[in-house]
């Protein structure tokens, strides 16, 4: 894992993988902060101990991960992730991710992130009707503008989020809807109105 990656995604990244390995070897899962983030080595460490294990990890929003969400499958999954950038990239549309899944075996799936789907200039609901099939992995934000990457306040920018939650609903999808909020400051109370804010749409 590059030491270029910005250090706020950093950190979560780096949580998110301490957290599922520490469960995962049966340890009562610790709170974190900013203060007890974990180096790249750690993260490689436990990454290490999770990968190839054929589960599915999920965590609550805050840092528990709770009993009974760590699910033995038969073999790993894996899912594409739509991103922004600056430059072109290969996997911004809802046609591009379907292009590529389509010939692949069925252990491949997405992994949708609204936001992004708003910054690359694409409708979300539309996204979602498309993908529906394949989202493995939903991550919730909502976007300014398209064309940039200014994280607000879920439901007040152009991510249609109560419509997402709607047609995953109608979907059944029984995946884990993961909120992300990329944003520097001090953004505790930012960050529980909007999980009140999911948690009634969930």
């Amino acid at each position: 894992m590059s030491s270029t990656i910005p250090r706020r995604r950093r950190w979560s990244i780096a949580c998110a993988v301490v957290l599922a390995a520490h469960w995962s070897a049966g340890a009562q899962a610790p709170m974190l902060s900013r203060h007890d983030a974990p180096g790249l080595a750690d993260v490689e460490s436990a990454f290490a101990r999770i990968a190839g294990k054929g589960a599915h990890l999920t965590a609550r929003v805050d840092g528990h991960i709770p009993k009974g969400a760590y699910r033995q499958s038969v073999t790993n999954l894996f899912g594409l992730h739509n991103h922004f950038f600056k430059q072109k990239f290969a996997y911004e549309s809802p046609e591009d991710i379907v292009r590529v899944i389509e010939k692949l075996s069925r252990t491949m799936g997405c992994t949708l992130d609204i936001g992004h789907i708003v910054s690359c200039g694409y409708d979300t609901v539309d996204a979602v009707r498309k993908l529906g099939p394949y989202i493995q992995l939903v991550h919730l934000k909502d976007i300014q503008a398209a064309g940039a990457e200014v994280n607000v306040p879920l439901g007040t920018g152009l991510a249609k989020v109560p419509q997402v939650m709607e047609e995953l609903h109608k979907l059944n999808f029984k995946g884990l809807v993961a909120f992300e909020y990329e944003k520097e400051g001090q953004i505790n109370d930012d960050v529980a109105r909007q999980v009140a804010y999911a948690r009634k749409l969930a």
